[in-house]
């Protein structure tokens, strides 16, 4: 029978949660001016009424209780007998119920297959350490059943009540290039009551894709002159940027970037001008470079730690927004449609510490994207000029993929009125030929830049002579253009 909590039990039963306490909250200079206590804590247990009306208003009387996704639920049971006589064949069960399944954490049926015998002023105890991956209202019921000397079978239960919040809130936004370049931004918010350390961020993509984390700062790699004959080497600043052997293939992340697709070129020009905008370079320094040896210039790696663009700190202070930029590329060997049309990208893999000591493991869902739609006709550039001079013709290198699966008969022609400050050279139309599906055909384009600065590039047209298609290009790409 289930006893009431009137009637005189030879058991008791009590939860006690490992808590960390502060005794300094005032933070004038970071976290690092708390002093945490360690101490443990009881548990208010609820009513059954509290715990069949499961209101979230009931839920965790003192916040204290609450506990944050990702951390493990410590606590420490003990039954004691406070009476007189013995407690025979003692079983004890722990459930959680969360609003979609029950977890049992500990039967002694199960875990203690010898008859459990309590004997007066002695207690039996057990810790319990359950990973919290589910939010919401969590109730924890403690059954406890029992024989008394005269063979009379009792039993109660107990009920706990906590709440598992969020730490953090997740947003994503993505950015799709058109070579099938994904720029996946991700901002964190804790959300949480205290403050958070994140310990790791981790991003960690399908099969799918190569990833970069661009979130370390990126130091210029130092340009050795090596003199012809001479085994003399002078490290020059200004070199390129070198990381893992690659280019560094993104600039300044700023969380308000388009989402539309647009090349990312760069141009570094070193130029002496004087005050009329022309080059000065003096007789004396003409002279010598004619008598200098040609040199060759060469980049160095140089080893470098990464740091992170948000230095030492990886404290947030509640409400603190944190911005991180991943660049994601399909593999060489994934189909190209593929990589270009998955809608899942990877997931986050996120282990934080409170200020109070607590610890947690955050994995979230499949961070996905809205899939660019494919043209039928996909023109893209392939290479760019390294330098573009004002009123010089220069020539893209361009690329036309069918996207189809039927062959095409594509003609490229220009449309002059929409193409700005860069004008196509020659004439205002070029038959390309047949198209297989999935080919390509790269050809290059001749044009003429009217203005300096930085210009768009477009107001082509390709058109499929077969069916009829159309596809009006209004922004290929834009190119720097330099005073000549």
């Amino acid at each position: 029978m289930d006893l009431s909590r009137e009637q005189k039990s030879y058991l008791s039963l009590k939860v006690m949660r490992k808590q960390n306490t502060l005794t300094n909250k005032n933070f004038t200079t970071g976290v690092k001016d708390a002093s945490v206590n360690q101490s443990k804590t009881y548990m208010k247990d609820i009513s059954e009424g509290e715990l069949i009306s499961n209101s979230t208003s009931l839920a965790a009387k003192d916040s204290s209780d609450n506990i944050y996704l990702g951390a493990t639920f410590d606590s420490y049971i003990i039954v004691t007998n406070e009476s007189t006589q013995y407690a025979r064949e003692v079983s004890i069960k722990v459930e959680l119920q969360t609003t979609s399944q029950r977890l049992i954490l500990w039967d002694t049926s199960v875990n203690d297959p010898i008859p459990i015998i309590i004997e007066p002023g002695k207690s039996r105890e057990h810790v319990i350490k359950h990973e919290i991956k589910e939010l919401g209202v969590h109730n924890m019921v403690c059954s406890l059943q029992y024989t008394t000397d005269e063979g009379e079978k009792r039993s109660f239960r107990k009920y706990y009540r906590f709440q598992v919040l969020n730490p953090f809130a997740v947003k994503t936004k993505v950015n799709n290039m058109g070579d099938g370049t994904v720029f996946l931004e991700v901002q964190i918010q804790n959300v949480a009551e205290r403050f958070m350390y994140l310990e790791k961020m981790n991003f960690e993509p399908i099969e799918v894709f190569d990833y970069k984390d661009l979130n370390y700062v990126v130091n210029d790699a130092g340009i050795v002159e090596a003199r012809e004959g001479e085994g003399e080497k002078e490290k020059v600043e200004g070199g390129s940027s070198i990381v893992d052997g690659e280019d560094d293939e993104f600039g300044d992340f700023m969380s308000g970037g388009s989402d539309k697709n647009r090349n990312l070129l760069s141009l570094t020009n070193n130029l002496g001008s004087g005050k009329d905008g022309s080059n000065l370079v003096k007789d004396n320094q003409i002279d010598q470079t004619l008598q200098e040896p040609p040199t060759e210039k060469k980049l160095a790696n140089v080893p470098l730690e990464q740091e992170s663009v948000f230095g030492n700190n990886s404290f947030l202070n509640p409400q603190d927004i944190r911005q991180y930029l991943y660049m994601l590329t399909p593999k060489p060997q994934i189909n190209d449609r593929l990589g270009r049309t998955v809608n899942a990208l990877g997931k986050l893999d996120i282990v934080w510490r409170s200020h109070l000591g607590e610890t947690g493991r955050l994995q979230t869902s499949q961070l996905t994207r809205k899939p660019p739609s494919l043209d039928e006709i996909e023109f893209s550039v392939k290479s760019i000029p390294p330098l573009i001079q004002l009123e010089v013709p220069f020539k893209l290198g361009c690329r036309v993929r069918n996207r189809t699966t039927t062959t095409l008969r594509v003609v490229m022609t220009a449309i002059k009125n929409r193409m700005g400050s860069v004008l196509l050279s020659g004439s205002s139309s070029k038959i390309l030929g047949e198209l297989v599906p999935d080919g390509t055909i790269d050809f290059d384009l001749e044009f003429f830049p009217l203005s300096p600065g930085l210009q768009r590039v477009g107001g082509l047209k390709v058109t499929d002579l077969t069916s009829g298609y159309t596809k009006e290009i209004d922004h290929l790409t834009d190119v720097f253009v330099v005073f000549s």
